[in-house]
């Protein structure tokens, strides 16, 4: 009786859940039928286009201080920042606020980066995360480009079934691909007088790992 009162309760709380759910989507939607709110994603967007503007030198034309504010707010006690709401903080994510935070211009002693650092290495550093975070790093001489996978590009010859499966993945095979015919330089280094560690130094056995003295714009 115990299991049955227990999977009724469970069964119940799933409907009353989905009624919640769709109650307060309802009460949401216009009158004129449809929905309005706003659009969020989490801080990697904002960091990869601090990253992006950087590598481009275009910096000058986007507000970067309204992009350090963000990210500082978005951290999280722990020291981390989320990829959805209270996950208690996600590795990949939380390095690329911190290198986004280094290439603005904060400081590694800062309090927050303080507090991010240890959050990154207690849960196994940059060689936990995933693979196009550490693509990003290694874009700035920030990660070794031999411990990231390579895809040969004649894999877009394969038959069109197979393509077909591929299609769907596409922009995450494509720089895999391209990265077998060249490797990006650091373009930051070159205007840079002064090195700066973007990400908290880690040594690994892999061949991927940080480099201590990246430049970067500060």
């Amino acid at each position: 009786m115990t299991a049955l009162a227990n999977d009724v309760s469970l069964s119940e709380g799933v409907a009353n859940a989905i009624a919640a759910s769709r109650d307060r989507l309802l009460s949401l939607q216009h009158p004129d039928g449809y929905w309005w709110a706003k659009l969020e994603s989490n801080v990697t967007i904002t960091s990869e286009i601090v990253l992006l503007h950087k590598i481009w030198g275009t910096e000058s034309r986007v507000p970067l201080d309204k992009m350090k504010n963000y990210l500082l707010r978005e951290q999280r006690s722990h020291g981390g920042w989320e990829l959805f709401y209270d996950d208690g903080g996600e590795i990949s994510t939380s390095v690329e606020a911190y290198m986004a935070l280094r290439l603005l211009g904060v400081s590694a002693d800062d309090p927050a980066l303080v507090r991010a650092r240890a959050f990154i290495l207690a849960r196994g550093g940059v060689s936990k995360t995933r693979v196009f975070t550490k693509m990003n790093l290694a874009l700035i001489g920030c990660y070794d480009w031999r411990g990231l996978p390579i895809l040969p590009p004649w894999i877009m010859l394969l038959p069109k079934a197979a393509r077909y499966r591929w299609s769907s993945c596409s922009i995450n095979v494509q720089p895999m691909t391209f990265r077998r015919r060249s490797r990006s330089k650091n373009s930051m280094s070159r205007d840079t007088k002064t090195p700066a560690s973007v990400c908290p130094a880690e040594r690994s056995r892999s061949t991927a790992r940080f480099s201590r003295s990246i430049a970067c714009s500060g």
